[in-house]
């Protein structure tokens, strides 16, 4: 294959403009995110539902589980490598990556092709979960995850943003287009919806790769490959507790409660929490690669100022949404799914106030990895799976879908502590009144989710937003003026 484009004639994304093509592309992945999953709760039984999300948990598991964390550090191993060798060193690890999953994918299919008719206490208790006869799914679903991760991964090393950003979008779009065909015109199912999640996938992993800089001297090298894996074992380590805390939590729930109805239900409250964390995360894609140039060139001071703004900023963007939530959290599922999905206000407080902890936790590790020390996100995520796992097992039985919520939470508050405190011990002497100080407000949020929300208590809630835009504004929480003039001036160069 000859490859067409130079390494050095790519366009590079400048920090606010990376931040706001992804902010752009994550809008248009979350509203077909919401677009679909009116989809399936509409036209797929409660039973059908929790059986397609449990195969996309399955999926992204195993796209951790084998990825071995490159997906995460693709971006710091391509940006740090020389122009000459970019372009290598992304075909090593692309190529490695493609015929790792196929392999994989091939081994699990046999697994569960011959353990169809084969006998065992283990086996009996894998044939009678409820996604076994769709399992042969996984693999598919697993080797398109992982090259649309790696190839965005790959995008976000080389700095092109623009072309990462549109190749979401086609994902988002194709994820809509084919959801609709399949749940409306043929009345498919949970495998024509996973067939069309994976079709999706692969055209928009095909418009990724051909949008990555290549050059016609890049070689497959086995020494990139090893190298990176190197690098980023701390990071697989990392990405694979993060995922039992904020994934493999429904495999759990369905264990302690036995109920797919519930399942499907904590499952639609999880997308709209991921709503908020993708849109959070999205803003803060360029912040590892800043973290990291003002601490390798001992700008302390300017690190720390970096650090303080991004905890303050984000923590009061989420707050707004916050304070809102129980205003329109009734006719927001009424709108985004069905009356059969109102329960899902008896979780989505605690729940998605645990998001943006652990979006704020992400800050901190990201400063962490940055100062070289990824080693305390693996300690502090260790004690965060042992917590979750724990908190699921005494209140999930109790209290059922809100314990689920409030297991959530406790964990991410136990990380967020534990890894800002690692960053004020190791690298950054921020203070802490400026990192807490929006605690305060999320503190207050909580206490009113646990009352009746009647129209005193709803009232409180725009008194609070109205005081935090206030404080916002008078103490510069968000740099509104700087962030609309870089804006302003990126959507005139567009223009």
């Amino acid at each position: 294959m000859k490859f067409q484009h130079s390494t050095k004639a790519h366009k590079k994304s400048g920090t606010i403009e990376g931040a706001f093509w992804s902010w752009l592309s994550t809008v248009v992945n979350l509203i077909a995110l919401l677009v679909v999953g009116k989809l399936i709760a509409v036209y797929l039984p409660k039973e059908q539902v929790a059986i397609f999300s449990l195969l996309l948990v399955w999926s992204d598991g195993l796209t951790l589980l084998f990825g071995y964390g490159l997906q995460v550090s693709i971006p710091k191993i391509i940006g740090g490598s020389s122009d000459s060798e970019k372009s290598t060193v992304s075909k090593s690890i692309l190529t490695f990556v493609f015929l790792n999953s196929i392999l994989i994918s091939a081994l699990l299919f046999l697994i569960w092709f011959f353990s169809m008719n084969t006998q065992g206490k283990l086996l009996s208790y894998f044939q009678s979960s409820i996604i076994y006869p769709y399992f042969w799914l996984i693999p598919i679903l697993f080797v398109s995850a992982i090259l649309r991760d790696t190839l965005l991964a790959n995008l976000s090393g080389f700095q092109i943003f623009g072309k990462r950003a549109v190749g979401v979008t086609l994902a988002s779009i194709l994820q809509i287009v084919t959801s609709l065909g399949v749940l409306i015109l043929i009345r498919g199912g949970v495998i024509a919806l996973a067939i069309a999640y994976t079709l999706s996938y692969f055209v928009a992993s095909l418009f990724l790769f051909y949008s990555l800089p290549h050059s016609s001297l890049a070689k497959f090298r086995c020494s990139h490959v090893t190298s990176a894996i190197k690098f980023s074992w701390i990071l697989w380590i990392n990405s694979i507790l993060n995922y039992l805390v904020q994934r493999f939590d429904t495999i759990l729930f369905l264990y302690l409660t036995g109920n797919p109805a519930q399942v499907a239900i904590y499952e639609m409250a999880k997308r709209l929490c991921q709503l908020a964390s993708r849109m959070l995360n999205s803003l803060l894609l360029p912040y590892l690669p800043k973290i990291s140039e003002l601490l390798s060139e001992g700008k302390d001071i300017e690190a720390t100022k970096f650090f303080t703004q991004a905890q303050i900023s984000i923590a009061t963007i989420s707050l707004f949404s916050l304070f809102l939530l129980p205003l329109i959290q009734k006719y927001l599922i009424l709108f985004l799914f069905s009356a059969e999905y109102l329960e899902i206000t008896t979780v989505l407080s605690p729940l998605i106030a645990g998001v943006v902890i652990a979006v704020l936790t992400g800050i901190s590790g990201q400063t962490l990895i940055a100062s070289n020390r990824p080693y305390l996100v693996t300690l502090t995520n260790i004690g965060t799976v042992i917590i979750s796992i724990g908190m699921n097992f005494i209140l999930i039985p109790r209290f059922g879908l809100p314990g689920a919520g409030w297991s959530a939470l406790i964990s991410f508050a136990f990380s967020f502590l534990s890894q800002t405190l690692w960053v004020r011990k190791t690298s950054l002497k921020f203070e802490w009144k400026h990192v807490l100080t929006t605690q305060i407000f999320l503190g207050i949020f909580l206490a009113l989710s646990l009352m009746n929300q009647t129209i005193t208590v709803k009232l409180l809630n725009v008194i609070l937003i109205s005081i935090l835009l206030i404080i916002s504004i008078k103490y510069d929480f968000i740099p509104y003026r700087t962030i609309t003039e870089k804006i302003s001036e990126l959507l005139k160069k567009r223009i």
